[in-house]
């Protein structure tokens, strides 16, 4: 259990999961019983509505009282946050499990693998020839590895078999790169650097590993924020690379050879004197990222040492403004967009890379002159086999009713359909609204006539974000959505500047 739509002779009369859950464990027993040490026992299928978190405790322990050094990924339990893949410690596992992503930060002090495709499905797919490039996948495989995790990589073999030749081919290339470079990603651990603007970075004692993911035009990369002294450095696989460094800086410039080679993301490996030090970037922050009138940026601390930070403005298609010297927490009001770049200075002495970050002034959709009269949206349902988002004027609709939430409870569990949500929504206060609309599959968000999320397409449950400025008052709003086959999720959430997420309430939705 349960059971899938399509099974209609199958009856459930009968059916004990308990009985299931026995076979399981008599099976596992085998497994980690009669064929001597088991590294990794990687489960899936948690999301089952009868797997709980009674069986994936048991389960665990079952498996660790066999093979004490067996490693088991968190999808044994049920704690698994969706497809960021981490779970609470209440749940068993050792070890978390993103899907199709590559956690932006990494998740420091936590071990954790990305679970990602070649293309866009798990099995052999004929129709899918979205598949990502061999550079793409060396990147990936070094920037999971730069933030500390492990990257498993999928591959759908063919009904016969064999492996599909797409397969083939990327694979013999992350052969051919990890033969030079290999020991750039063994055995490494992740960087000691935020964001580099050249890459990734991975470290060993003694080592320094950096991978030019965009040659440079001028033949030069810099690293801030690295106090030790650099004795050498070369390209992996054949390459000079000449040092200089500053008095009054830590940064260190690394003039590379002429020729990049062939090699799809080519390595530096650097040799660094005693034990690692690297100070960290300033953390900087705007109260609001997007804003209408203006905003506050601070800096926080990051480091040991006490610094100060030089923080300039520098407005989109104008002249930077003059640079100022403040403290960790000292604001300072932006009334324009563009960007703010920070580092840190002790002593003197530039201590850090710079932080940068965007900051962007709307302008804001004015409020419609009437009043909505009624609560609720307008609900048209479509049926129909649909890959995209329809347009809805061309179709006729197959029922329609007033609902108090854009979510799927007016039609149940239900496929080859779409839904045509439409009223006004009331914006509570003026300011910067960031939508987020998640759907399985296809979905837009449509205010005042503008598309501000465009989610469209055939797609697992899957979310995506827009900006628009909003008057105090009532707006237009469109949410489209369809859903092919297969799972199905609608939900639509806001939050003004850098507030709190919340799902958009009935009280804002009218007509």
């Amino acid at each position: 259990m349960p059971r899938r739509d399509w099974e209609k002779d199958r009856p459930t009369e009968g059916a004990q999961f308990d009985r299931f859950v026995k076979y399981l464990h008599n099976e596992l027993k085998q497994l980690l019983t009669e064929y001597g040490d088991v590294g990794v026992l990687w489960f899936d299928g948690e999301w089952e509505s009868t797997w709980n978190h009674k069986y994936g405790a048991e389960l665990y322990k079952f498996c660790r009282e066999l093979q004490p050094n067996l490693i088991v990924n968190n999808r044994v339990d049920v704690g698994r946050g969706g497809m960021g893949g981490m779970s609470d410690a209440q749940f068993a596992g050792d070890y978390g499990t993103p899907e199709q992503e590559v956690p932006a930060e990494g998740i420091p002090g936590v071990d954790w693998e990305s679970c990602i495709t070649m293309n866009n499905n798990w099995g052999y797919n004929r129709e899918d020839k979205n598949f990502k490039s061999s550079k793409a996948l060396v990147e990936m495989l070094i920037d999971v590895v730069s933030k500390g995790g492990n990257l498993l990589l999928n591959i759908g073999p063919k009904p016969d078999g064999t492996w599909p030749q797409e397969s083939v081919d990327r694979m013999k290339d992350l052969a051919t790169w990890m033969k030079v470079n290999e020991q750039s990603i063994h055995g490494t651990d992740a960087s000691p650097f935020g964001k580099v603007s050249f890459g990734r970075v991975t470290r060993k004692p003694g080592k320094l590993f950096l991978h030019v993911f965009d040659w440079p035009k001028d033949g030069q990369i810099t690293l801030a924020g690295l106090e030790n002294r650099v004795t050498g450095a070369r390209l992996l696989g054949g390459g000079k690379v000449v040092v200089s460094s500053s008095a009054n800086s830590t940064l260190k410039t690394l003039s590379l050879p002429k020729d990049r080679g062939a090699s799809l993301v080519p390595v530096v490996e650097v040799d660094v004197a005693g034990p690692l030090v690297v100070h960290a970037p300033p953390v900087v922050k705007a109260d609001a990222d997007a804003f209408t009138t203006s905003t506050t940026v601070k800096v926080s601390k990051t480091d040991k040492l006490d610094m100060s930070y030089v923080v300039q403005f520098h407005p989109t298609g104008g002249k930077s403004a003059a640079a100022q010297t403040v403290k960790a927490g000292q604001p300072v009001t932006v009334e324009v967009s563009g960007s703010v770049s920070v580092y840190g200075v002790y002593k003197g002495k530039r201590m850090t890379d710079s932080t940068w970050i965007s900051v962007r002034k709307l302008t804001e959709k004015p409020a419609l002159a009437e009043t909505p009269q009624e609560s609720g949206l307008f609900a048209d349902v479509y049926d129909g086999a649909f890959d995209t988002v329809p347009d809805f004027s061309k179709l006729h609709y197959e029922s329609g009713s007033t609902v108090t939430a854009i979510d799927l409870a007016s039609i149940g569990k239900r496929e080859n359909v779409a839904i045509r949500f439409f009223g006004k929504i009331l914006a509570p206060a003026s300011g910067a609204y960031t939508f987020r609309l998640t759907s399985d599959d296809g979905s837009k968000l449509v205010v005042d006539g503008e598309t501000v999320v465009d989610n469209d397409g055939l797609h697992a449950a899957a979310a995506k974000t827009g900006l628009v400025a909003l008057a105090k008052g009532a707006h237009n709003i469109e949410v489209h959505y369809f859903n092919r086959t297969g799972g199905q999720e609608l939900k639509l959430e806001w939050k003004v500047g850098n507030g709190k997420w919340e799902t958009v309430p009935s009280s804002a939705l009218w007509h």
